[in-house]
């Protein structure tokens, strides 16, 4: 019963954290509707969360994670909350699929990864906006994608290392290699 608290523990202080980051991020980047960097359009602070969740968590867990928050999330974001979660999904399952062809311990793997997890999760939001909707996007939204693309890692450099102390402070082990059973 022990580690189950600690792990609803590290997982209620990885939603905080990340809310902390989205309301900071929003609030840092007031700019006009009409701007490129827009904070509606900007705020893609929950990308490092998922990534991080997607590397160091089993899939499963990582799945569950991702659902949760996403949807504690959602009020942050005008998107509606199938095209977050099917988005956030299809990065996850992108950062499980590289994680089983190259892993790499440490932050400057992360930070890669984080790079492409918001080309991945824009691409997939840009194909169901594009299905569902029925428009293509305009070229402000190709400067997004470069925007976040830089400013998601700077964002997610000190939170990694923030990921790491509540890993350790909840006694969460991070899976850092595949384990592979044996029947």
């Amino acid at each position: 019963m022990k580690n189950k608290g600690w792990q609803a523990l590290n997982f209620i202080l990885f939603i905080l954290i990340t809310y902390w980051a989205a309301i900071l991020q929003m609030g840092l980047f007031p700019l006009p509707d009409w701007s490129f960097l827009s904070a509606s359009s900007f705020a893609l602070s929950w990308i490092p969360a998922l990534t991080y969740l997607s590397l160091y968590r089993t899939p499963i867990r990582a799945l569950f994670s991702i659902y949760l928050l996403f949807f504690s999330l959602n009020h942050l974001s005008p998107q509606p909350l199938g095209f977050l979660l099917l988005s956030g999904i299809l990065t996850g399952v992108f950062c499980q699929s590289v994680k089983s062809r190259v892993f790499a311990q440490g932050a400057r793997y992360f930070l890669a990864l984080t790079a492409l997890s918001v080309v991945v999760f824009e691409v997939s939001q840009f194909f169901l906006v594009l299905i569902f909707d029925g428009f293509f996007s305009s070229w402000k939204d190709f400067l997004n994608l470069i925007a976040q693309a830089i400013i998601t890692p700077l964002l997610a450099w000190p939170l990694y290392y923030v990921f790491g102390w509540i890993d350790q402070f909840t006694q969460v082990v991070p899976l850092t290699e595949l384990r592979e059973e044996v029947i």
